[in-house]
């Protein structure tokens, strides 16, 4: 898991954690220094450039920012600055593809191979695998090329379908069914597969199923 999703889920399990005794049982201002706690802690044991928190709920308004936005102009990081949002993209392209399920427009245990019959063994791997990351699909962010991107060249852009025929040449990280690994690949082939049974683009169909509602 990567570090930033780590501490997102940190925050996420102390906050439930705080709440399993109900609300009416917390003082919600209580919670504000117990939260404050655990982000500075990250921040500087992790040595992290800076860090935005946000948890709304209807009895309880938590924001936090620290840290630079910008280290080698000083600029300190604000609440409202936009952020990355990374790998939370996740949630939605699992939620809307849940949805076409819904619809009977795809199979969690169809193959593969009826969305993209070139992918190497796509006859035996499926939705469902590739949902729960036990498909063996490599992460494509291991590549030497696209890791120098995202680590360093962070300007350079890469399409899903380029980012596909990469993930298609790299070895699977383990057989089909027998372990688990986070990996990218699986999301990339899924946002895809969403545009291709809407024949929309992945954005417009998150923004119309989950964002606007």
């Amino acid at each position: 898991m990567k570090k930033n999703n780590f501490f997102c889920l940190l925050v996420l399990i102390l906050f439930v954690n705080l709440f399993t005794n109900g609300y009416a049982q917390v003082n919600a201002k209580s919670l504000e220094p117990k939260l404050d706690g655990v982000i500075d802690s990250f921040f500087v044991n992790d040595s992290l450039p800076g860090i935005i928190v946000g948890i709304w709920t209807p009895g309880f308004t938590y924001q936090k920012a620290v840290g630079k936005a910008d280290i080698k102009n000083n600029v300190d990081r604000k609440f409202d600055d936009k952020i990355r949002i990374g790998s939370i993209t996740k949630t939605f392209v699992a939620t809307v593809i849940l949805q076409l399920v819904d619809e009977g427009k795809i199979g969690l245990d169809d193959k593969l191979s009826l969305y993209y019959p070139d992918y190497p063994d796509a006859s035996n791997i499926t939705i469902r695998q590739m949902l729960d990351m036990t498909s063996g699909v490599p992460d494509y962010i291991e590549n030497p090329v696209v890791l120098k991107s995202f680590v360093y060249d962070r300007l350079d852009k890469y399409t899903p379908n380029q980012i596909y025929e990469i993930t298609k040449t790299m070895t699977p990280d383990f057989s089909l069914g027998t372990g688990w690994q986070y990996s990218n690949g699986n999301y990339n082939i899924l946002g895809m597969m969403v545009e291709k049974v809407t024949g929309n683009k992945l954005e417009d169909e998150i923004s119309k199923r989950i964002i606007i509602p």
